[in-house]
């Protein structure tokens, strides 16, 4: 007689673009951020993008969290004055589950049809109903944002969170920074980062409020970076 509990086990193989699962071809990841009631539960798919490391990954959304706050506390928003958020390159909706429970509304972009799958599973996972996510490149997005902005002299959101992959912002994108007071840049390459800040020539009319660095690639040359840069005060 052995006292080992039953576990399911799911097995996974593929080759030359076929594949064959025993089992699901997903597992759920569960974190904890501090400053969240409830833990959040996250679907991670095969073949879609995840972050690789929990613990840093945990750091990284409370830093989130936290300037998110921040954000939110300022005089500027009020319950008739609701905060509004406008997340760029979401992905599998890793940081928006975090950070939904702070703003009235969320818009959620995304490419990749396996990760908004992903997305609108993990929104549903965790009892998110103030989030929207649209599958569409984030250029073809920017360009509209920045049209209404020209057309309507209006913004309809009142932060930006941006999360690129390696090689950094588009172009569009790029340009459309400089029409938010508040942006959250998630980066993975310090190199994109750096040259982005510099070519949308932002730091002349934002500033850096907060910095952050998570070691999410171990032993690799790869570190994520977060920045809060907030519209200067003329």
């Amino acid at each position: 007689e052995n006292n080992f509990e039953k576990e399911s086990i799911h097995v996974m193989g593929r080759c030359k673009g076929t594949a064959v699962v025993v089992g699901s071809n997903y597992v759920i990841e569960e974190l904890k951020i501090p400053q969240v009631a409830s833990a959040l539960r996250y679907r991670k798919v095969e073949g879609a993008f995840s972050n690789p490391n929990g613990a840093v990954n945990v750091s990284a959304l409370e830093w989130l969290y936290l300037t998110a706050k921040h954000i939110s506390s300022s005089e500027r928003f009020s319950p008739t004055n609701p905060i509004t958020l406008l997340e760029m390159y979401c992905g599998n909706c890793n940081h928006t589950c975090a950070l939904a429970p702070l703003f009235e509304k969320v818009t959620a972009v995304e490419l990749n049809q396996k990760l908004c799958t992903a997305a609108e599973l993990n929104l549903e996972l965790n009892n998110i109903k103030n989030v929207s996510v649209w599958q569409s490149d984030s250029a073809k997005v920017s360009r509209r944002v920045m049209k209404s902005v020209e057309t309507t002299r209006t913004l309809e959101w009142d932060v930006l969170l941006v999360d690129p992959p390696r090689g950094g912002l588009d172009a569009d994108t790029l340009r459309m920074l400089k029409y938010f007071d508040h942006i959250l840049y998630i980066s993975c390459n310090p190199n994109s980062l750096k040259n982005n800040l510099e070519q949308s020539g932002i730091c002349a009319t934002h500033s850096i409020e907060k910095y952050a660095n998570f070691d999410q690639f171990a032993y690799t040359p790869h570190i994520e970076t977060g920045v809060y840069l907030r519209r200067k005060i003329q």
